[in-house]
């Protein structure tokens, strides 16, 4: 991605580089470069209230990508490519330490029933028509017609809904380009030249809010969990479970009780044979709209059972779930450089760790538990 001060309508080349631009003093890179590491943006936006940058990024054989963060952070990033496609290792010949990338908020696999083959980027919406959705990231798939909601979750991390129809009359396949107007009316154009207005005609994108979603293994089958609050107009919850994060088969349906009340689910999913399996909830509106929760991991390989959260760090705070005594846990910078350490005593269960302000960036946590480590890549993006 360039970054140009284009106020230069006279002496060729028309543009300057602006003095803060990230590689100015790199000699090794170009001075227009503002970050690497694209395959092929289709789309990027601005963030109309805060600024922000949003780039739909194309894949190449297995995974769509959606990235974003604010303008004073974007530049000096690299955002993966060669190296990995989405969250996937792609060509790693030659690459830096994993901790040395962005990776995406959002990637969608190739398929046509939860993602497709080409994405789209779209627009934060900031228009007052349409409050329902308000604050929502919305992109698409040119080639499924696939849409996805995207909008923080107050975590940490993000809410992704999938979206059957967005634009008015339904979403139709082939939608290249996204624009808005001067007061926020956001509008999607195909690849015949029909331009459409995106409306909402329901109370809410989501029709839950879930607060967990856990998995654990057990003998002869698999136990599930999620809890939710304010269920409304939700039709019900069907597990789906992958064994290898891309193609799903689904291991049942659950009703929603549709209630405003905490509610708390279980589930059993009978299998065997296993190392590693991925779930995730695909959550079904009276109306038809879909969303889907987090993909979470059952991994009969891990030395232990252990969970550092969230990955995307707002608050200062990380929280550790150990079935295993923990021992200590340390925080080292992408350049390896030890930045914060505790002692934990030996504690489980789950743990509380609040730690001092740190830049923004990629880091690694390693959490030590007897003579096994667990390591996990966290993004710290407080102010």
């Amino acid at each position: 991605m360039l970054r140009l001060n284009v106020d230069n309508f006279t002496t060729p080349p028309y543009y300057t580089i602006p003095a803060d631009n990230p590689y100015v003093s790199d000699p090794a890179v170009r001075d227009e470069i503002f970050a690497i590491g694209f395959r092929n943006p289709w789309r990027w936006s601005f963030d109309r209230l805060n600024n922000d940058i949003w780039v739909g990024d194309v894949g190449e054989g297995a995974w769509e990508e959606i990235n974003t963060g604010s303008l004073a952070t974007f530049g000096n990033k690299n955002y993966g490519w060669r190296c990995y496609e989405g969250n996937e290792d792609h060509n790693t010949t030659g690459c830096l330490p994993a901790g040395n990338y962005t990776y995406p908020i959002f990637a969608y696999p190739h398929n046509s029933s939860t993602g497709g083959f080409a994405v789209t980027g779209g627009y934060v919406y900031r228009g007052t028509e349409y409050g329902a959705m308000y604050g929502y990231y919305i992109c698409s798939d040119f080639i499924s017609g696939n849409a996805w909601l995207i909008k923080p979750n107050g975590s940490g991390g993000w809410s992704v809904s999938q979206q059957s129809y967005v634009v008015s009359g339904g979403l139709p396949k082939f939608i290249t380009s996204f624009g808005e107007s001067e007061n926020g009316v956001l509008y999607a154009v195909s690849y015949s030249g029909t331009l459409y207005k995106v409306t909402t005609n329901t109370g809410g994108p989501l029709p839950v809010t879930l607060l967990q979603f856990t998995a654990k293994a057990a003998t002869g089958y698999n136990s599930l969990g999620w809890k939710t609050v304010n269920e409304q107009n939700l039709s019900g919850y069907e597990i789906e479970f992958s064994n290898n994060g891309v193609n799903y088969l689904s291991a049942g349906k659950v009703n929603a009780v549709n209630t405003p009340l905490e509610n708390n689910y279980t589930f059993r999913h009978y299998i065997t044979g296993f190392t590693k399996l991925f779930y995730k909830l695909k959550i079904t509106g009276t109306d038809g709209r879909l969303s889907y929760s987090d993909i979470i991991v059952i991994d009969k390989t891990s030395p232990a059972h252990v969970k550092i959260y969230p990955t995307l760090v707002t608050n200062n705070r990380l929280n550790i779930v150990s079935e295993k005594p923990v021992e200590a846990l340390v925080i080292f910078s992408s350049e390896g450089r030890k930045v914060f350490e505790t002692r934990l005593n030996n504690s489980s269960g789950t743990i509380n760790i609040p730690f001092p302000h740190l830049q923004k960036g990629v880091y690694i946590v390693q959490a030590k538990l007897g003579d096994e480590y667990f390591s996990e890549k966290i993004i710290i993006q407080q102010e």
